[in-house]
């Protein structure tokens, strides 16, 4: 959750922070009797999904919660932010710099982030720490620009953690060279190289990774955003558990209207996945997914304009914030900020559709289908909130793999069986009188299978009261 506008203090620093208390809870259950660690799909390498919980406790608690940021913005920066988050059996802190400069022919950063954790009976905790340094040469010849960036992350495991995960380094240089097509879109083509070295285990690997980009907002706001991304993951030490794999992606979405007040957002993917040996958990396939929704905007109309905006806006007037605004949203005939600026409360509906095919056997095959249902307000200041909720169902046509993996000691559940599921998530935050706040953040999902020893259960539920100085 953000901080709002704080004190001023000298020559243009500004501090702001919150302090209060926070409620969480966590946890994961399933219809086996077997106690398994955490929900796992196939399709993602094992110790992806043991980092993606790794300061998740299943537990609930309440924190005492303190944060803070000490800002001085103009053409050179300053941003530290930090949170602290204190509990009788946990402690739990990140922290995260940047400072740079801002040219009119080049930008330059440097930066750091922290995560630490101590205690909890989870296996997870620890330090994870990102230092990065990057830049951008602007105005190059034929409307070209380049970016550049370098990031170094150290981690080191808990004591009571898995060392052989969580204890290792990891260098990411990449580059990106990017045409800008005037006012309305780019062109871009990215690399890169993600290294990592375990202290111990066999999870080292070279992820070379390359992507081509393009985004253009047509007149009468429609949106156009493709991505086409490659990278292959070739670990040091291969096996069962960690064979060499290679990805392609191909990822649209965009945006149509359908009058002032209503449009349509689409989301196609495509996603092959082929792996150096292929096993029983591990197979050759390929994905796709779509997504259909209309959403509505509810409340006073906006005026519709016959022309196309951008032709009459003053080049001076696009800033960086209102350039974000033309591919997300209108632009009226006269440049009318209290109504851009004003909350939006929308509500949506649609669908997605999901299919997993596997090259050499049709075990595993799946095909899914979920209704989906959106609701959110969104506002500068004030109440917001984000709303989204699906229902549907996931159809084998061969078996599945099920029954558990044992990866680093840890039981990783496996369901392969049909089942019916509801999925939401919610996030939300309401100023109080007396500079208090409430912010809230919530998943729930479910899982019911054919088979009732598969059935399985997650929730995360964070709830805050602080108040502002």
């Amino acid at each position: 959750m953000g901080l709002s506008a704080g004190t001023v203090l000298a020559d243009g620093w500004e501090f702001s922070g919150d302090v209060g208390g926070e409620v969480e809870s966590i946890g994961e259950s399933f219809g086996s009797s077997i106690l398994f660690d955490t929900h796992y799909d196939p399709t993602e390498p094992p110790e992806e999904a043991i980092e993606e919980i790794r300061f998740r406790d299943h537990d609930t608690r309440a924190n005492a919660l303190l944060r803070g940021r000490l800002l001085f913005s103009g053409s050179n920066y300053f941003d530290l932010h930090g949170s602290l988050r204190a509990a009788p059996s946990r402690t739990r802190g990140d922290a995260e710099l940047e400072t740079g400069v801002r040219r009119d022919a080049f930008d330059a950063w440097i930066g750091d982030r922290i995560h630490a954790q101590g205690g909890g009976e989870d296996p997870g905790g620890g330090v994870l720490n990102v230092a990065r340094v990057g830049g951008r040469l602007k105005s190059l010849p034929a409307l070209l620009s380049m970016r550049f960036a370098f990031d170094h992350e150290y981690s080191r495991a808990g004591a009571d953690s898995l060392a052989r995960v969580f204890d290792y380094r990891t260098v990411r240089p990449r580059l990106q060279i990017r045409r800008d097509l005037g006012w309305r879109g780019d062109l871009s083509l990215e690399g890169g190289l993600t290294a990592k070295r375990a202290d111990r285990g066999t999870s080292s690997y070279d992820r070379p990774w390359l992507e081509l980009g393009f985004r253009y907002a047509f007149p009468r706001e429609r949106t156009l955003d493709l991505a086409l991304r490659t990278e292959t993951r070739r670990y040091l030490e291969s096996d069962s558990l960690r064979p060499t794999l290679h990805e392609d992606e191909l990822r649209a979405r965009g945006t149509v209207p359908l009058s002032s007040r209503s449009r349509t957002e689409w989301m196609v993917a495509l996603h092959d996945l082929q792996y150096g040996t292929s096993s029983s958990v591990f197979r050759d396939h390929l994905s796709g997914e779509v997504e259909g929704l209309v959403s509505f905007e509810l409340g006073a109309p906006k005026p519709s304009s016959t022309r196309d905006p951008l032709l009459e806006i003053p080049l001076e007037s696009l800033t960086d914030s209102l350039l974000l605004e033309l591919a997300l949203g209108p632009v009226e005939e006269e440049l009318d900020l209290d109504d851009w600026m004003r909350p939006r409360l929308r509500i949506g509906f649609g669908a997605r559709a999901e299919a997993l095919q596997n090259e050499e056997s049709r075990r595993g095959d799946y095909d899914e289908f979920a209704a989906v249902a959106t609701f959110a307000r969104d506002a500068i200041s004030g109440v917001w909130f984000d709303l989204r909720a699906e229902a549907g169902r996931r159809d084998y046509r061969g078996s599945g793999p099920r029954g558990g993996l044992i990866f680093e000691g840890l039981d990783l559940s496996l369901t392969g069986t049909d089942y019916r599921f509801v999925s939401a998530t919610a996030l939300a935050e309401v100023p109080l009188p007396y500079s208090l706040l409430i912010s809230g953040f919530g998943q729930f999902d479910r899982e019911w299978h054919d088979e009732s020893a598969d059935d399985f259960e997650l929730w995360l539920f964070t709830l805050s009261l602080t108040r502002k100085f």
